[in-house]
């Protein structure tokens, strides 16, 4: 399977916490939890603590615990904005 990848970072009030490309990511959205996927429609929201997690390039899983905040879908470049993230956890699969 030869999934298109997107640019994805996530930013805190002290540091570009993660920037990369990635195939998929799921972010607890205000109404539930959101999935994105290369190609997304655009899209700015506010975020709710959650798990954040996501797929890069090689098939690993990144998971983390994140605050609230917001996020931003345009152009196959994904952003989101959040106080903290907590590495709660990482899966390689």
């Amino acid at each position: 399977m030869n999934e298109k990848a997107y640019a994805f970072k996530i930013i805190t009030s002290e540091e570009v916490f993660y920037e990369g490309n990635v195939v998929s990511a799921v972010i607890p959205g205000e109404v539930g939890y959101l999935g994105v996927l290369a190609n997304h429609a655009p899209l700015v929201t506010t975020c709710v603590p959650g798990q954040l997690y996501f797929r890069d390039t090689q098939g690993a899983e990144h998971r983390y615990q994140v605050d609230k905040g917001f996020l931003e879908v345009l152009d196959n470049h994904v952003t989101f904005l959040t106080e903290k993230v907590s590495a709660s956890r990482e899966v390689n699969e």
